[in-house]
């Protein structure tokens, strides 16, 4: 044989290895059936032959994907597979498909693994298949859509809340419909309304008494969102007015605090927890809304965690949990304020932020199914430390008059949405409230010119170890 027909075979044959991994002819999908593509748990089964001599794992990823609604879920499922060596196998392939309106896409996308922790990666897939389906929401159900629903920052990204089916399911709970009319309504089987109540229920979020299911945490309606707007206007109007009168008396205080050798007077010393009150916006958006006067007010003065025992990724906000029902999205606002091995400290923010959340590793002794998480790029925090020694005095004055201001409000905002009904479990509503009042002053403030926003609205006030 001449060397360049030589050489041409051999460079053919190495394209053709790269080309076709060492696996593709050896893992064969078909049969694949899926029990259904309605709402709830589903089980697809394939059947997969391996007609290699060695054994093969097989991970299977079942992506969710919805499309065209208001809100649109997506879900990613795994589950491996280890297969004899010349043999055939049905696996079985669970999955949950939420309930929610628009186009559903599922994807079973089948991989060629070495083991069951490694990444996956698009060269490994020897096979996949898609399938869709659409869901029309009701007329009824299309109007309750369209009015809207908010729910805190995070909790709207977790597998409870992310669909259409369990908000709407608990609005209608909070209207006093039952589970039939709500079947009904939203066009969902019996079966899986009386699924979503057990879940919710496990959660601590529903339970029952009788035939009847109640609330465990605060749900606002529109007719709850119509009575409290009056309120919510003159909260900010009064609160933003108090802290406009005492801004003169924050600064002379804060120059003769800094003559005395107190702090700083260096704004930009982030390392003298006196420095965060030269920065207007975030220390009344941090520590005088929402760590003074919005403790007071939620709380009754009493730090709280609203991720006690969870973490923004997980999100279980307990009694600071809330719902409503009737209001467009808006730029959100929160308050989580924490100890933990990195110390004490709280975050605090105006407008949505980006989360990242990574599973844990339960080999290292952590809980399965929790996060680690993170905030990263743009949505990473200004930080500042602060001493509540140091900023005593200054936050006072700054406050002077706003916790008198403020605490008929509370009665205003139990007598509407509590209804008599026991008040420690609604604390959310509070919650809530508060965080319209918070995004009402700090607009206020903003179109007056007495606040300037400092970076991206998102702050990590540190405290203070010295």
């Amino acid at each position: 044989m001449k060397p360049n027909v030589t050489k041409l075979i051999i460079a053919v044959l190495i394209l053709l290895i790269f080309a076709f991994p060492s696996w593709a002819g050896d893992l064969n999908v078909n049969d694949i059936a899926i029990s259904s593509l309605t709402w709830g748990n589903q089980i697809a089964k394939a059947k997969v032959t391996n007609l290699d001599y060695a054994y093969k794992i097989v991970t299977v990823k079942t992506d969710i994907e919805y499309s065209g609604g208001s809100i649109n879920p997506k879900r990613s499922r795994i589950k491996s597979f280890f297969l004899e060596s010349i043999n055939s196998s049905i696996l079985q392939i669970p999955f949950e498909i939420p309930g929610n309106y628009g186009v559903l896409k599922v994807k079973l996308s089948f991989y060629e693994v070495v083991d069951t922790l490694d990444p996956l990666f698009e060269s490994q897939i020897f096979h996949s298949k898609e399938y869709t389906s659409t869901f029309a929401a009701p007329s009824e159900m299309q109007v309750l859509l369209d009015r809207g629903f908010e729910l805190p920052m995070f909790v709207d990204r977790t597998e409870i809340f992310d669909n259409q089916l369990t908000l709407a399911l608990l609005t209608m709970i909070k209207e006093g419909k039952d589970l039939s009319e709500i079947s009904q309504i939203t066009g969902a089987e019996s079966v899986y309304i009386d699924y979503l109540v057990e879940t919710l229920s496990r959660k601590g979020l529903l339970r029952r008494s009788g035939q009847e299911v109640l609330l465990n945490f605060a749900v606002l309606d529109k007719d709850n969102i119509i009575a409290l707007k009056p309120v919510i206007d003159d909260a900010i109007d009064k609160v933003f007015d108090q802290i406009k009168s005492n801004l003169p008396k924050y600064d002379n205080l804060l120059t003769t605090l800094a003559s005395q050798g107190k702090f700083t007077r260096d704004k930009d010393n982030i390392m003298d927890p006196g420095s965060a009150l030269y920065h207007k916006y975030p220390t009344i958006l941090g520590l005088l809304l929402w760590r003074h006067l919005g403790v007071n007010f939620i709380n009754n003065g009493i730090s709280f965690d609203i991720f006690n025992k969870s973490n923004p990724c997980r999100a279980d906000m307990g009694e600071f949990m809330y719902l409503v029902s009737g209001i467009k999205e808006k730029p959100g606002t929160f308050f989580y304020d924490l100890i933990d091995s990195d110390g004490e400290r709280f975050y605090t923010s105006i407008g949505n932020l980006k989360l990242e959340c990574a599973p844990v590793d339960i080999s290292y002794g952590q809980i399965a199914g929790d996060y680690y998480w993170n905030f990263s790029g743009n949505n990473f925090p200004v930080l500042y430390s602060y001493d509540d020694t140091i900023i005593a005095q200054p936050l006072s004055v700054l406050a002077d008059g706003a916790d008198k201001i403020i605490a008929p409000f509370k009665e205003a905002v139990s007598e509407i949405i509590m209804e008599g009904n026991n008040r420690d479990k609604y604390r959310g509503a509070l919650y809530w409230f508060w965080g319209q009042v918070v995004l009402g002053v700090i607009d206020k403030l903003e179109k007056n010119n007495l606040i300037i926003k400092e970076g991206n609205g998102f702050y990590n006030f540190q405290k203070s170890i010295e």
